[in-house]
Formats: C-alpha cells, sequence, structure tokens
C-alpha cells in the first residue's frame, strides 16, 4: 500500500513537468519520472531558493514530498489534481419560498437566548425544531444545500409585518404609526442580529437560519443604526473563514456592500471600518478575488481614503491581495483558462492604477503607532514592487522615505525580507536609482545587509547594490561614502552558498567594478577590503553554466530573452555579435517562432556554435574581476597595500586564463602598476616575464611598439636604482642590447629613453664595473655625438657623474675621456654642474685623493670654480679642496704656491702675509662667497689646514684661525661648531693657550651664549665648555670670563643633566673662584650661586670640594657674603657639608658659613636674618655642632661663633629657640672650651632680650649652669666678693629682671636655689645693679604667685642694706615702700640693720607730682668680638687635561646634483565595466495579513442589561460591556472585541465594565 500511495504521489507530478516543458522524452505521459526532472521542477518554482533546500532534500523521496505540498499550498494557482478531494461548494440561498407548517414541528417559544420575545417573535431557528417530532433530514430541510428559514424572507419584512389591514377604513395616521412602528421593529431585529454576531461559534447558523437576507433588506434603509447593523453584523460573519465563499454565492457583495456603500454619509466611520473589514476577508479568497475586484473597486478605493487608519489600512490590504491575485492569475492561466481571460485583460493597466492610488495613502500609513499596520505595510510595498511598471511611480512616491522608516521600528525582523525585496526591485528601474541613492537608500540596504540573517537576504542585497552601483561616476561617491563597499565586501564571503543559476557572484563582482570606476574613492575601497573580496572572486572555479549566462540578462525571469538580451549574453560568452547577426541566430534557433530564445533554444545555440569553433565561454565574472582591480591600481596611494595583498599574483592568474579581453585588461592594470615608482620592483621580482616580454617587443624595431617599452623600461630602471639584483638581472637579460637597438633607430624620443635607461642603470655602484665591461661608456659616447637634444646630454652627464663613483684605474681615465667629450659638445650649465659634482665624487674617494691632491692643475681648478662658477660648481669646487686638504702634502703644496693673478699680501690678524692658495682662499671664504653652505664647507676646509702639526704654525700665521673666527660670526651651527671646536683643540695646548685668550675667549662666550634655536647645538656648548675649562686655569681668565658671560653659560650647561656638563662647570667655577678678590664680586652679580645650588645636587666627592671651596673664595669678598645670602647660598652649603666626611671640607663649609654671618665690623644684621629665616642653618647647627666639635675644636668655635652672630638679631630668637638651640648652648657650657662657654652665655644672654622665649630660657636645664658661670666668670683666688665681673653680673641682673618682668616667671626665678644669693651679689656693687636689685623684688612683691614665697627669703635686708647704701634718695625711698608693702597684718619682716631707717623714709609727705615707677625690659647686651676672616686649606680637585679632537672633515654623498627631470609618465586606465543585468523580479507574492481582526463592536448597542450577568462564571471566558456578558469560548474571539471595531485595539479585559451612551431605540 505505501509503494502504491508513492507512485500515485508521484504520478500527481507529471502533469506540471509536461505542463512546464520540463519533460525530456517523447512519451512524456509514459515514461519514468527521475530525479533529475524532479530538480527541473524544483528550479522552475524556485523551491531551491530556500537556503539549504538540497541539503535538507537530498533523496527523492524528499523532493517528491516538498513538491507536492507546494502544489497544496498553491492550489488556487496550479489546476493539477490536488491529494485530497475539495468540498462541493455549496448551492445558492435558497428562494423566497418557505414552509408554511412549522408549528407541529417547534418546540415552545420562550424568546431568545436572553428571554426577550419582543423583536424575535416570529423568527425561527434551527434550535426550535423538535428532532423527536420530525426528521429534518428526511424533510429535505437539511439534506439539500438550499438554507432552511422559512421566515426571514422578503415576506417577512412587508409594511404591516402581519395580514393586511381588515379594512379600509384604517386612517393615514394610524398607517404612519404602524409603518413607524414597523421600522422601528425592524430596526429591533438589526438590533438583535447584530448582538448574536457579536457572540462566536453561531456565524454558520446564523448564514444558515438567513441572516444574510435580512441584511439585504437593512441595507436598503435609510437610518444609520440599521446600516451599522447590517454592516457590522455582516463583518462579524465573515470572521469565520469557511463561510466566505458561502457568502459570496449568496450575492451578498450587490445585495449589501454596494448598497451600504452607496448610502455616503449616512454610514457611520464603525459601519465603514465593517465593511472595510469585511472586503478585506473576502478578497482573500484567491480564486473569487478578482470577481471581488470589478463589484467593488470603486468601494475600496473609497475606503483607502479614509481617516481612519484601519479603515485605510483594510481598504489597502484588499487591493494589495487583488494585484496579486491578478498577476498569479496570469502565471497559472497561461491561454488555457478560458474563464480567466477577462480576468487577464484587466491586469496590467488596471493594477498600475491600483498602485498609483494606493500609495499615497501607504505613504501616510508609514507613522502608525499599530505594528500590525506597518507589517503588512512592508508586504505591500514588497507586493507593488513585483510590478515592473509601478517601481518608477513607487520610488517618484517617495517610497525610499517610507522604508527608512519602517527600518527603524523595533518588529524590522517580522518584515526585513519584505523591505530587503522591495529595494532589490525598485533597484531595477534605472531611472529611478540616483532618486534612491539620493533618498538614503543606500544606508539602508547597507543595515539591512549587516543584520539579515538569510541567505536570501543577503542574495537580495547582492542584487540591489550591483544595480544602485550602476549609475554615473558622480553618484558612486554617494554610494561609496554610505557603506557600499563593506556591505558588498560582506555578501562576498557568502557567494558559494548559492547555485550557479543565481549568478550572486557575478552581481557582487559587478557592484564591486562599479565601485572602482570612482577613482577618488579608491583608498576608502580598500579600506573597506574590496580589493580582497574582488581577489576572491578571481578565482577560477571552472567555467560558468550557459544557465548562468541566460538568467543574467533574463530581464523579467519569464525563463525568455530577446535580440537586444541575447546580444548581451553572447558577448559575456566571448562572441561579439551585431544586431544584423544576432536576429539571424534567432530567427534559426526560434523553435516555436515567438520572436524570442527559451533556454532550450539557447543551448541548441550554444551546441551550433561550439560545432563551429566557437565554444561559448563566459568569463563575465572575470572581466568584472579584472576591470575592479585594474582601476584600483589607478591610485598610486593604493598600490603598496594592493600589491600586499597579492594583486600581481591575482592578475598574473587572471591573464592565464587566456582570454582575450581578460588579457587586455590584466595588461592595462600592469601599466598602472608600472607607473608607480614603488611598484615596479614587483615586476622585477616574481613577475620578470613582463620585462622580457618588453625586451622582445624591442626586438622587433617597430617604432611605436619601441616608445612604449621604451617608456615603459624608463619606469623599470629607475625602480631599479640601488637595487643590485634587479640591476644585474636587467643586464642579464640583455637591457643594454635593448637599448643599443633603440638607438639606431635615430628616433629622439628613443635617444631620451635610452639616456634616461642608461643614468637609471648607472646608480648602483656595484654593477659599475659590468655596465662599463659590457660598453656603456661607448653609449654615452654614441648618444653625446647623435642628440642634438639639451636633455638627453644631461642624463649623459649625469650617468658620468653616477659612474665617477666607483670606476678605478683605468677606468677612470676612460671616465676622464667621456667628461672631456661630453664637455667639447656642449656648453651647458647643467651639464658642467654634473661633471662638477663627477671631480667631487673622485676627490671622497681615498684612492684617488692624494693623487689629486698632489696636483696643483686640479687645485687651481678648483680654486677658480670656488672664485667665479654658478653656485652648484663654487660647492661642489669648495667641497672637493675640503676633502683634498685631508692630504697633509696638499696642504703644504696650497701653502708654499703662490696665487696667480692675486694680490702680493693680504691682511690677516693685522699683519700682511704672502698671498698664497692659503691665502686666497681665506679671502674667498670671507669675502667672495654668499652662501651660508659654502662658508660652512670653508670652514671644514680651515679646520683641516689647522689640522696638520707640520704646517699649523704658518697657518694661524697666514689667517686662517683668524678667519675662522671671522666665519663663526655668521648665524651658522655649523661653522659655530667648527670654531669652537678649534679653540677647544688650541686650550688643550699650554704654548697656543696664550694666543687664543684674547680673541679666543670673548669669541667662546659669544658662541656659548647664543639663543638663536637654529644655530643652537649641544656639540658647541660642550667644545666650548671644554675650552673654557680649560683656560679657566690662568689667572686672566676670571675677569674675562665674568665680563664675557661665562656663568650665564655655565648654568645653561647645567640645565642639561651630563657627567661631562657636571665636571666642566664645576671645574670652571672652581678655577674662577681663585681669581681676584674684586673679580669674585662680579661673579657673584653673574649668578655664580644658582650656578652652586645647581651644583650642590650633586653626591660626587669631586663636585663637593668644587662647591665648597667656590663658596669659601667667594665668602672672602666681604662685599659679596650679602647678595650670595639673599641668592640663598646657605642650602647648598649645608648640602654639601652634609654629603661628606671630610674633615677640610667640614672646616671649608663651616667657615663659608661663618663668613657670610659677619661683615666688615661685626656680625652682618641683614645676612644673619635672612640665614635663620628658612631653618636650615639653625637645625643644621642643632643636628651637627655637637659632632662637629668633638672631631675638631676649631669647627666647634666656628659653629659657637656662628651661634652668637645669629643671636645678635632679637627677630632670630624664636627660631632659634624653638628650633632647639638651647641645646646647642647646653652642650657647649658644659663643654671645656672656654670661648664656646663665652659664646654659649652670650647668646642666652641675648635671648634674655625676647619675651616670647623667656619661659623656655628660665626653664631650659642650661640656664643654671647659665647663671652660675656668669656668676663665677672671671673669679680670682684672692677673694670671691672683689674678683667678680661686675659686666657679668649687670648682664645676669638684666637678665632677672627681664625674667621678673613675666607673670609666668617669677615664681619660677625665685624658685632657683641660688636667687636669693645672686639677688645679694647684685646689690651694693653699683648704683645701677641696686637700681636692679630693687626693681626685680619690687616686681616680685606685686607679683600674687611669688610674693609669699619672697617673703620668706631676705628680701627685706638686701632692701635695707640697699636704702643704707645707696645716695640716691629716689631709690631709698623706693626701698621704704617695698618694705611697707612686704608688710601686713598677718606676716611679719625680719629684721636687719638699716630696715627701721628704710621704713621711717616713708613719714615724709610725699610729693604728689612724682609719677610711679614703671618697670620695662632692659636691653641685654654682650660684647662683639671682632670679625676675622679665618683662612683654610681649600681643597684641590683632580682635574686631567682633555685630548684635543682633530677629526678630519671629509664631505661624502652630500653632493647638491640637481634632479633630473622626470620622465613623461605611463599612462594610467581607467576602465568602465560592462552593465551586468539581473533578474527584475524578486520574491513571491503575498497576502497581506490584518492581525487582530476581531468582531464589529458597536459602541451604542448595548449588549446585555444590568440585571443578567449571572452567568458570567460559565465555561468559556467572557467578557461584559455595560452588564452583558458575551461568551468568547475559551480562546476568545479572533484578535479580540473592541469597542470600535476591533482592528488594533486592544481586546477589552475579561469581566471589565465599559459604559457607553446609547441612543432610545423605538420611539
Amino acid at each position: 500500500m505505501e509503494e502504491l500511495k508513492r507512485r500515485e504521489d508521484l504520478e500527481r507530478l507529471r502533469q506540471p513537468l509536461i505542463t512546464h516543458n520540463l519533460f525530456p522524452h517523447n512519451s512524456s505521459s509514459s515514461a519514468t519520472i527521475t530525479v533529475e526532472e524532479l530538480k527541473k521542477l524544483v528550479r522552475h518554482w524556485k523551491l531551491h531558493e530556500v537556503r539549504g533546500f538540497w541539503k535538507t532534500h537530498p533523496e527523492k523521496e524528499d523532493l517528491i514530498r516538498a513538491l507536492l505540498n507546494h502544489m497544496d499550498d498553491q492550489d488556487a494557482l496550479y489546476s493539477f489534481e490536488q491529494r485530497v478531494p475539495t468540498r462541493p461548494a455549496q448551492g445558492k440561498s435558497p428562494g423566497r419560498d418557505a414552509y408554511k407548517k412549522t408549528g407541529a414541528f417547534l418546540k415552545p417559544y420562550h424568546g431568545d437566548l436572553f428571554g426577550h420575545r419582543e423583536n424575535t417573535e416570529g423568527i425561527i431557528y434551527l434550535s426550535r425544531f423538535d428532532t423527536k417530532k420530525v426528521d429534518l433530514k428526511q424533510q429535505g430541510m437539511f439534506g439539500s444545500s438550499k438554507k432552511f428559514n422559512s421566515f426571514v424572507d422578503k415576506s417577512f419584512f412587508d409594511k404591516s409585518g402581519n395580514e393586511a389591514p381588515d379594512s379600509d377604513t384604517e386612517s393615514d395616521a394610524d398607517h404612519s404609526k404602524d409603518s413607524k412602528s414597523a421600522n422601528e421593529r425592524r430596526i429591533g431585529i438589526a438590533e438583535q442580529l447584530y448582538k448574536y454576531s457579536t457572540q462566536p461559534g453561531i456565524e454558520a447558523s446564523m448564514v444558515a437560519e438567513g441572516t444574510l437576507e435580512a441584511l439585504d433588506d437593512f441595507a436598503h434603509m435609510d437610518d444609520f443604526r440599521a446600516l451599522n447593523c447590517a454592516a457590522a453584523v455582516l463583518s462579524n460573519l465573515t470572521v469565520e473563514q469557511s463561510l466566505l465563499v458561502q457568502i459570496l454565492d449568496t450575492g451578498i457583495v450587490t445585495d449589501v456592500v454596494l448598497p451600504l456603500h452607496s448610502k455616503g454619509g449616512s454610514l457611520p466611520e464603525i459601519g465603514k471600518k465593517a465593511l472595510s473589514m469585511t472586503l478585506y476577508r473576502l478578497t482573500s479568497l484567491d480564486d473569487r478575488v478578482l470577481q471581488i475586484y470589478r463589484d467593488c473597486g470603486d468601494v475600496m478605493m473609497s475606503l483607502l481614503k479614509s481617516d481612519d487608519e484601519e479603515t485605510s489600512m483594510c481598504a489597502a490590504a484588499s487591493l494589495v491581495n487583488v494585484t496579486g491575485a491578478m498577476i498569479m492569475v496570469q502565471r497559472s492561466a497561461g491561454g488555457q483558462n478560458s474563464a480567466n481571460q477577462a480576468v487577464i485583460a484587466i491586469g496590467g493597466d488596471e493594477r498600475q492604477r491600483i498602485v498609483e492610488q494606493v500609495m499615497p495613502h501607504l505613504k501616510n500609513l508609514v507613522g502608525s503607532k499599530k505594528p500590525h499596520v506597518r507589517i503588512g505595510l512592508a508586504r505591500a510595498l514588497k507586493n507593488f514592487s513585483m510590478y515592473e511598471n509601478a517601481r518608477m511611480t513607487m520610488v517618484e512616491a517617495g517610497v525610499c522615505q517610507s522604508i527608512l522608516m519602517l527600518c527603524n521600528y523595533p518588529e524590522l525582523a517580522e518584515y526585513r525580507i519584505d523591505i530587503i525585496t522591495t529595494i532589490a526591485n525598485l533597484t531595477n528601474v534605472v531611472d529611478g536609482r540616483e532618486r534612491m541613492i539620493k533618498d538614503g537608500i543606500i544606508s539602508c540596504i547597507v543595515k539591512l545587509g549587516n543584520d539579515g540573517d538569510t541567505d536570501e537576504n543577503k542574495k537580495l542585497v547582492a542584487c540591489a547594490m550591483a544595480n544602485l552601483t550602476g549609475v554615473s561616476e558622480s553618484m558612486i561617491r554617494h554610494v561609496v561614502m554610505n557603506g557600499a563597499a563593506k556591505c558588498l565586501v560582506t555578501l562576498c564571503a557568502i557567494v558559494n552558498h548559492f547555485d550557479e543559476v543565481d549568478t550572486i557572484d557575478i552581481r557582487v563582482a559587478a557592484g564591486l567594478a562599479n565601485l572602482t570606476v570612482h577613482t577618488s574613492s579608491v583608498l576608502k575601497l580598500i579600506s573597506s577590503d574590496v580589493h580582497l573580496s574582488l581577489m576572491m572572486l578571481a578565482k577560477d572555479e571552472g567555467a560558468p553554466t550557459l544557465r548562468e549566462a541566460f538568467d543574467l540578462v533574463d530581464a523579467d525571469g519569464q525563463g525568455t530573452i530577446d535580440t537586444t538580451e541575447l546580444g548581451r549574453c553572447l558577448s559575456h560568452l566571448g562572441l561579439d555579435l551585431n544586431e544584423r547577426e544576432t536576429k539571424r541566430l534567432v530567427e534559426k534557433f526560434d523553435a516555436d517562432g515567438s520572436g524570442v530564445m527559451e533556454f532550450s533554444e539557447f543551448k541548441a545555440l550554444a551546441k551550433y556554435q561550439a560545432e563551429q569553433g566557437q565554444a561559448l565561454a563566459m568569463r563575465t565574472r572575470q572581466v568584472l574581476v579584472s576591470i575592479g582591480l585594474g582601476n584600483l591600481l589607478s591610485d598610486f596611494n593604493a598600490h603598496e597595500s594592493l600589491v600586499a595583498a597579492g594583486i600581481i599574483q591575482c592578475l598574473k592568474g587572471l591573464a592565464d586564463l587566456n582570454d582575450a579581453k581578460v588579457n587586455v585588461i590584466c595588461a592595462k592594470a600592469f601599466a598602472n602598476l608600472a607607473a608607480n615608482p614603488k611598484m615596479r620592483a614587483k615586476i622585477m621580482g616574481e613577475h620578470i616575464g613582463v620585462f622580457e616580454e618588453w625586451l622582445d617587443l624591442v626586438a622587433t624595431k617597430d617604432l611605436e611598439c619601441c616608445k612604449v617599452c621604451g617608456n615603459a623600461l624608463v619606469h623599470i630602471t629607475y625602480d631599479s636604482i640601488y637595487k643590485t639584483d634587479a640591476t644585474t638581472t636587467m643586464i642579464k637579460k640583455g637591457i643594454l642590447k635593448a637599448v643599443t637597438t633603440m638607438i639606431t633607430l635615430k628616433d629622439s624620443y628613443l635617444n631620451f629613453y635610452c639616456a634616461s635607461i642608461l643614468c637609471n642603470l648607472v646608480c648602483d655602484k656595484s654593477t659599475h664595473e659590468t655596465l662599463v665591461s659590457s660598453g656603456i661608456l661607448a653609449s654615452l659616447d654614441r648618444l653625446t655625438l647623435e642628440s642634438a637634444e639639451a636633455e638627453t646630454k644631461i642624463r649623459c652627464a649625469a650617468a658620468l657623474e653616477r659612474l665617477s663613483a666607483s670606476l678605478t684605474g683605468d677606468r677612470v681615465v676612460e671616465l676622464i675621456g667621456s667628461l672631456s667629450l661630453l664637455l667639447s659638445n656642449t656648453s651647458d650649465s647643467d651639464v658642467t654642474h654634473y661633471i662638477s659634482a663627477a671631480f667631487f665624487e673622485l676627490s671622497s674617494r681615498a684612492e684617488c685623493q692624494h693623487l689629486l691632491a698632489m696636483d696643483k692643475v686640479i687645485h687651481k681648478l678648483l680654486i677658480g670654480m670656488m672664485r667665479g662658477a654658478p653656485g652648484d660648481t663654487q660647492i661642489h669646487g669648495a667641497k672637493a679642496l675640503c676633502n683634498l686638504t685631508r692630504d697633509e702634502g696638499c696642504a703644504e703644496l696650497l701653502l708654499r704656491t703662490k696665487s696667480v693673478g692675486g694680490p702680493e699680501n693680504v691682511v690677516a690678524l693685522g699683519k700682511d702675509v704672502p698671498m698664497s692658495h692659503v691665502s686666497d682662499f681665506v679671502v674667498i671664504a670671507i669675502l667672495r662667497t654668499n652662501s651660508s653652505l659654502i662658508k660652512e664647507i670653508c670652514a671644514q676646509t680651515l679646520f683641516n689646514l689647522l689640522h696638520h702639526e707640520k704646517t699649523r704654525e704658518e697657518m694661524v700665521e697666514t689667517g686662517v684661525l683668524w678667519a675662522l673666527m671671522k666665519l663663526s660670526k655668521l648665524d651658522s651651527r655649523e661653522t659655530q661648531n667648527i670654531c669652537a671646536k678649534v679653540l677647544f683643540n688650541f686650550s688643550c695646548y699650554e704654548d697656543m693657550q696664550q694666543r687664543i685668550m684674547e680673541h679666543g675667549v670673548p669669541r667662546l662666550l659669544a658662541i656659548a651664549t647664543t639663543h638663536d634655536a637654529e644655530v643652537e647645538d649641544p656639540r658647541t656648548k660642550q667644545y666650548c665648555a671644554g675650552a673654557l675649562c680649560n683656560l679657566a686655569f690662568r689667572p686672566e681668565a676670571g675677569g674675562l670670563y665674568a665680563k664675557g658671560g661665562a656663568i650665564g653659560f655655565l648654568k645653561e650647561l647645567m640645565d642639561v643633566e651630563n657627567d661631562d656638563n657636571e665636571m666642566y662647570c664645576s671645574t670652571i667655577l672652581y678655577n674662577l673662584s681663585h681669581c681676584e678678590i674684586e673679580a669674585r664680586l662680579m661673579l657673584v652679580h653673574e649668578g655664580a650661586v644658582p650656578l652652586l645650588i645647581n651644583l650642590s645636587r650633586s653626591a660626587k666627592q669631586r663636585t663637593i670640594i668644587a662647591c665648597l671651596s667656590s663658596c669659601y673664595n667667594l665668602t672672602l669678598n666681604s662685599d659679596a657674603r650679602k647678595d650670595m645670602v639673599r641668592d640663598l647660598i646657605v642650602s647648598p652649603i649645608i648640602s654639601c657639608v652634609e654629603h661628606t666626611d671630610d674633615l677640610e671640607l667640614l672646616e671649608l663649609g663651616i667657615t663659608s658659613l661663618y663668613h657670610l654671618s659677619v661683615g666688615k665690623t661685626g656680625h652682618d644684621s641683614e645676612s644673619c636674618v635672612h640665614m635663620v629665616q628658612n631653618d636650615e642653618i639653625t637645625t643644621f647647627l642643632v643636628q651637627h655642632a655637637a659632632n662637629y666639635t668633638e672631631r675638631s675644636a676649631k669647627i666647634g668655635r666656628l659653629c659657637s661663633r656662628i651661634m652668637v652672630n645669629l643671636a645678635m638679631e632679637i627677630d632670630n630668637h624664636d627660631k632659634m629657640v624653638n628650633g632647639g638651640m638651647l641645646d646647642v648652648c647646653s652642650y657647649f657650657l658644659g663643654g671645656e672650651d672656654e670661648e664656646n662657654k663665652a659664646n654659649a652665655r652670650k647668646v642666652m644672654s641675648m635671648f634674655g632680650n625676647t619675651v616670647t622665649v623667656l619661659k623656655q630660657l628660665l626653664t631650659h636645664s642650661c640656664f643654671d649652669v647659665y647663671a652660675s658661670l656668669t656668676m663665677n666668670a672671671g673669679a680670682a683666688a684672692g677673694g670671691e666678693e672683689e674678683a667678680r665681673d661686675l659686666s657679668n653680673l649687670l648682664t645676669l641682673s638684666r637678665v632677672f629682671l627681664n625674667c621678673s618682668l613675666q607673670q609666668d616667671c617669677c615664681k619660677t626665678l625665685l624658685k632657683k636655689p641660688y636667687f636669693e644669693e645672686h639677688m645679694i651679689a647684685f646689690s651694693l656693687k653699683t648704683e645701677e645693679l641696686n637700681w636692679n636689685t630693687v626693681k626685680i623684688i619690687k616686681r616680685m612683691v606685686e607679683n600674687k604667685e611669688s610674693k609669699a614665697g619672697l617673703l620668706k627669703t631676705g628680701a627685706a635686708g638686701i632692701m635695707s642694706r640697699v636704702s643704707q647704701a645707696t645716695k640716691d634718695a629716689v631709690l631709698k625711698k623706693l626701698c621704704g615702700k617695698i618694705l611697707n608693702g612686704m608688710s601686713s597684718r598677718k606676716s611679719t619682716v625680719t629684721y636687719s640693720e638699716g630696715s627701721i631707717v628704710a621704713v621711717l623714709s616713708t613719714f615724709e609727705e610725699p610729693d604728689y607730682d612724682e609719677e610711679e615707677l614703671v618697670i620695662q625690659l632692659e636691653k641685654v647686651t654682650v660684647e662683639e668680638d671682632e670679625p676675622n676672616e679665618c683662612e683654610c686649606a681649600v681643597g684641590k680637585i683632580e682635574y686631567s687635561a682633555i685630548e684635543p679632537s682633530w677629526s678630519l672633515f671629509e664631505v661624502k654623498g652630500e653632493k647638491e646634483v640637481k634632479k633630473l627631470a622626470e620622465s613623461p609618465p605611463l599612462p594610467v586606465s581607467n576602465m568602465a565595466p560592462p552593465k551586468v543585468y539581473t533578474l527584475q523580479t524578486n520574491g513571491a507574492f503575498e497576502k497581506i495579513e490584518v492581525p487582530n481582526l476581531g468582531k464589529i463592536i458597536l459602541p451604542d448597542i448595548e449588549l446585555v442589561s444590568e440585571d443578567e450577568d449571572e452567568d458570567e462564571g460559565t465555561d468559556g471566558a467572557r467578557k461584559k460591556i455595560k452588564g452583558m456578558t458575551v461568551d468568547t469560548g475559551p480562546q476568545g474571539p479572533e484578535g479580540g472585541i473592541s469597542p470600535l471595531g476591533g482592528i488594533g485595539e486592544d481586546p477589552i479585559s475579561f469581566n471589565s465594565e465599559v459604559n457607553f451612551s446609547l441612543p432610545a431605540l423605538g420611539e
């Protein structure tokens, strides 16, 4: 059974095979159907275009299944036998006859589903028949195709509604009332039918029970409610797809749709929407759609213009479906179905009219917010684009803007293929391409190509791109800039996914080749890898099939080509025929006489051509690829990347195909490549055969051929300059022979080419010997004699100049002969220029140098060139002479040879010297040359002359050194460098130092301190530094250096971190610091301190010695010290001291600090303040004074002296005390050195002047030592009281007094154990001490914290004794007051002698004019020591004499040779690709599906009453609209129910309340 079924399935395919002429056998009705026939049918129906079709259908059974499924899916297109018999169509609606007797069979009527009877009384439904009483089928009611409803017909809607009036006496009012009542009754019935229609699943019952006939009546009414209900009921009934044919068979279009539409303004928008939905659903019937369009075309056009978006969309979808049905009927009819002839007649023009009218409205729908509208719109555009005559209309209507908008919506993936298909079809309109490009369609295609996920998408993108690139060159730029190149490159990677018949490779190749026409975009194309894609397409994977060529030019995709298309097809296949010859072929092989050729006929033609020896072999893809690569090579900037990518190998592979057209294009491409000098080496490498071909063509002696080849050889040899292998290869291949052949033709162009070739060949020195051996000099001599053109002779001279670089021995003699021959035949300055360059070249070669150096004639020639030759020749003469002066013999010969024609003597350095070649050269260097380059070369020559020790003294006397220093004044980096180098060299010799001191040092400093960026050179500064370093040891150097700004130069030198620079600077500064005392102040003013600061950062011992020594020497000038401190010299001194352990260096540093703190008569106030401000000196002394004192008593004394000088300034006290200076004092006070102790006491005493430090001073442990030492200072052995030093006592009393003035110090001072003893010691010595004593006691009495303690001491006795001993009445009275103040009721004062007298003295009347005594701070002074300059041993730095640098100057490879005029370039070819025609129509028609079309819900009709919602929970989902629950079944109605018709609206949620305002029904 399975085998029988398989055979039946296979036999079903026989008919389409025969119909499409795909069966090759004569007995097609009985022959076996093979796999090949099945594959042909697959291709004919284009099933293989689905990606991976062949992989998923490998077996015969798979193909059969796919074909049968396709037949079943497209049954409207194919009239073949179906697998399953279709259901027979239902007949027409039953007549108006009704069954009269039904009561016996009816169940009792209790109203409709909702219990209502008023509007349904008399309507009979199938549900009312009692099946127990009657067998409906036996009665013929349901067994036939006639509908059963004997009451809902025309008679049901008579005016009376029942029987006629009983009498003729009924009034008109009653009749009118009855008529109105009948009208309302009809409306009520219409509304009831509408309510039923909203329920799902009863559509078939409603149709069967006569609803359609009722709609006919409603449609003719004038009441909008009836019209609305009729339209809504009809739309709701069409929801059931199975009823569409039956509905159409009842004549519903003419009976209901047309009448409803004819009402115009009476039909509300909701009714129009219902009509639009109805027509949309009806047009889904492929076999009936054209009939519908014939009847309702105007209705659709009218509804299309509706302002309602959904109404317009449904109408548009209907019209799109109509146009699709037209084209399908045309394809399927084929002249066999006579019933469709009328339809075909309206296909073309009518379809065009539809598109023209629909397009503006589709454009308006693009901005819809509803995705399903946009999806339908995309499909509509695709369908329209399939019509050739509609495409230009779409483009002009702005379809590109619509497409761009559609591509920006999120649901693009759902209609991407439709958009791509639309674009691909539209691009076949040649006149519309530029408009599409300007509208931005390229970027859209690129985006779609990148986002496309199927090969079908990419195939269509390739078609579109191939077409859009076929525009004018001016538009190609826009295509490239919008990303077309990258898109095509991406597509190139998938061409292998398609079959040969798809010709995707040719389409992509055409697109890429078209892009290369715009040569300005070549680099952008290469950056997009266009060249790689073209090279990939260049691979020959077998000859393309004839089908590929045929499909390539099949314009309409109908499987036929006309005469014009055949001509293009044959051209692609390598056979070019004119129109007449092409027509003859068509007539010969057009078997059916149709005037066009089918593929079978085309194959017969190809067979015939093969038999005639003209086999057709299509190389379209290779032609396109080679053109594209050739055009890419038209841009020289792209050559390197193209060659690196392998374009040469690719072109060679294309040339190997031996196709005439391809070879021509490849030759032009190679010419484009050879025109670029950088790329010609590739030809001489991998593709030497090209070069050999050129030589063979020269051998033919054809003049024009030789010109072309000669021009190419010029460029090839130019590229071979300095490439030994390439030049050697050319020589071996016989290029000189080819040159000789071209010379024999005696053509001026060829002579120029030959001279250029020879000039290029001699650029490589390694080939000179071979070239000379092969006769190149003879060829040059022949060109010299036979050519009259200056350019040719210039190139000959250039060739000889290049040969001068390597020839030796006898070859040099031959070269000089050729130079002489050329000079005797021309006076051209350019020729002379190259000859002078040749002499310079010979002079720069060591093997020729001595020979030329000893030749006086050459000397005279070179001197003459420098005196009056043109600039270039003068330069070459100067360079040659510079090279020759390297030879000592040449220098001596120039010095001894007297100059001819010049003055007898020349003044140099104030002396008259004899005129020789040297003195002549000096004059020329200074006066006769204006070129800075020549002067630089002259400076190099003078340096060489001074190099030779044997003649150096004479050279100086002749003025060579003077001339060199003169030249160094020029703004020339080189001359200044040479001058500095010479002066440096001379400074290395002690006998030469004196010669350069007077004039050399200023010149050195001038060079060293220049700030011209164009002249400044680090090397020059190094030479200057070295020379200044060598000369700095001389005693007169200090003044010269200071005046010349040497310090500034040294600072600049130190800005460059370099060990040599540091050595130079430190050494020079060290030596300069030893200059006269007066000059040292000038060094400081010039900025020596900043330089020392810079040097102090170094940790090298040598630099530290130099810094400390320099600082010490500079501080010996007392006038410079204040400036040094102001320039912050303290910090570098401390830094250097802290970085060394050497005792001598420590002594140098500390001594320098001491010098800085003193002036000529004592401490320097300003300097001392500056030194303390940054805390460094304080910190330094605190940290290191003790350590240094332990190591050296001298250093310790210096530290204590520095402390004294710093403490002399009260402004320093805070920083010193807070910095820890009391600890240093404590150390010194506890030491054994008396000077240190004395200095420490001075510092402590000076601190007593500052209120803010008294507390710290009094509480520090050193204060007690200080007080004790001060009290006992100078004590003698004879007696303690008499031997005390009154000065020390006075100083100490002042300190005590100042402490007593501070509230927080009185008690502390009183608690000192020695306080009373010291107070006793202060009293009775001098009046000033008595006063200080009394003031101290007075302050303590007045201080509450100290008064009690004071009373316990012998202060009263001291007061009594002072009062008794003093002669000062004021003091005596003051003592009495103090004693009285010390007494109180609660205290007693110890009596002492004189206490009574002192107290009684207060009995005298007080003088009221007497002012109260105000005690103030007493200034504590100490005796300042006389400043003295401490002598120290200045350290010596090691200095090794710097060796002179006499490296001779030699000029090589710097010839100022004029650039030869460029040879005429090779022509660059830019080729236009042939036009490639792709299939005009892509894609298949698809009907527009508008989703979410539910049933129409009229907003002004209630569906459920308020009190009847108890069944809301029954089976199935429900929707409730103002109290009415509509059963929608388990899944709900299709698309949901929308209050406004359901299109595109969100379905109302179940059990939600929606309220409407309803007009009153009935009256």
